[in-house]
This record gives structure tokens, C-alpha cells and sequence, in this order.
């Protein structure tokens, strides 16, 4: 999320911590399982992952109002207990521009571009991280509803860039797209045509680099310069 600013410099990063109350078990599968990969633990690391599951198989029968639960009901509380979510917490941490980072709260001294940004980044690397197992051939799909607005054009193109950084089939809507022309390679844009009432009937593929569109986008270029130069 690194490259995702806002024209003051403002960006966000996601604080995960362990929660310290973890029993025993779970402090070991999260040690062993979350950080280590299969290939690299030890002969003696995957004992202590076999032993913690053990422990957490008996977790789930250990309920006085139940002692003997059906198979489902055992799958459930064990699937509780192995639900990665709930043993860590998330903090969202403004970063500023002069290096200080803080939590972000209702009470955070954020403009809503800047707002905007601080929720659209994460949401949008974990997307990309569920995809990575994905195949290459398959669609990495996410659609975004007008995610440019009150967000002001330094703060679009850099939305742009992170987003092709992220490697997602974009379907995107906007009253001007999101991007500057740097970020345009490979982005189909399509311009609706309506009838009086306002049904829309077809789509016209705009000229990413024609006069319409770096009109439409605040990206005219300079008398005698080519589209898309500096």
C-alpha cells in the first residue's frame, strides 16, 4: 500500500498484531503454521503442529453441556478455534508525511479524500492477496463504483497506480476515469449512449489517448505536444 497517497502525502498501513491472550495451542500453530511454510519446519516444529491440533481436537469436545457432540458440532467449535481472524487484532495507521504514524478513529484529522483512500487501499491489497492462488489464465474481477470521488487528481493517479500494481481485472464506473494517461496501458473505457430518457442503449469505446478523454479526465496536453508526453 505503499505507493496509495494522497496529494498531502497522507497513506495508510494495516498494524497486525498476535493478541497476547492466545491459548498455548494457538500461540503454537500461529508460530509454527502462519509463519513458517510446510517446506521449512523441522521434523520436530511439525510434531509441535500435529500436538497443538491434537489439543484443539479436544478443545472441541471439551464442553460440559455437551460432552459427547455430533460430528458437525465438533467441526463447528473446531473451525472456531482455527479461524485465523480471531487471534490478531487490525489497527488501521495513518502515516504522515513527516514520518509519524497514528490509529485511525472517528476522531482523525483526515480530509474525506484522504478518507476515502485510508479504506479503499486495504480492501483492496487483501482482494488481490485472496486472488494470488489463483491461476494465471483466471479473471482476478473487482468492481468499483465511482471510487475517484471527492478525491482530488493527484490523489486519482495515485489511486490508478496502485491499482495496476495489484494485478485486478478492473470493472470500473466514473463520471472521468480514475488515472492519468501513465496508467492507462491495457484499460478499455467505454462511454454510454443514451436516449432522451436516459436508457442507455450502447457503448462507445473511447480513444484512450483522444481529445475526448484527456478532456474528460483534466489531461489536455500542451499545444504541440503529443498525448501522453511528459
Amino acid at each position: 500500500m505503499a505507493l496509495a497517497a494522497a496529494s498531502s502525502g497522507v497513506g495508510v498501513q494495516l498494524e497486525v498484531c498476535v493478541r497476547k491472550d492466545l491459548s498455548p495451542a494457538v500461540a503454537t500453530l500461529h508460530q509454527l503454521a502462519c509463519t513458517l511454510a510446510t517446506a521449512d519446519r523441522t521434523p520436530e516444529q511439525q510434531q509441535h503442529v500435529n500436538q497443538a491440533l491434537l489439543a484443539l481436537l479436544r478443545m472441541g469436545d471439551a464442553d460440559p453441556a455437551d460432552p459427547q457432540p455430533c460430528g458437525a458440532e465438533r467441526a463447528r467449535r473446531l473451525a472456531e478455534a482455527l479461524d485465523i481472524r480471531s487471534w490478531v487484532t487490525l489497527t488501521y495507521r495513518i502515516t504522515r508525511p513527516d514520518g509519524s504514524r497514528e490509529a485511525w478513529r472517528s476522531g482523525s484529522t483526515v480530509s474525506q479524500g484522504e478518507s476515502r483512500l485510508i479504506a479503499l487501499a486495504p480492501v483492496l491489497a487483501a482482494l488481490a492477496a485472496d486472488y494470488r492462488d489463483l491461476p494465471a489464465h483466471a479473471a482476478r474481477l473487482c468492481a468499483l463504483d465511482e471510487v475517484p470521488a471527492e478525491v482530488d487528481e493527484k490523489g486519482r493517479d495515485g489511486i490508478a497506480a496502485y491499482l495496476v500494481s495489484l494485478d485486478l481485472d478492473l470493472i470500473c464506473t466514473s463520471h472521468h476515469w480514475d488515472g492519468s494517461p501513465g496508467a492507462w496501458d491495457g484499460i478499455t473505457v467505454y462511454d454510454p449512449e443514451k436516449t432522451g430518457d436516459g436508457t442507455v442503449i450502447a457503448f462507445e469505446t473511447m480513444d484512450l489517448y483522444g481529445p475526448a478523454m484527456l478532456h474528460a479526465t483534466g489531461h489536455l496536453p500542451s499545444p504541440g505536444t503529443a498525448p501522453g508526453a511528459p
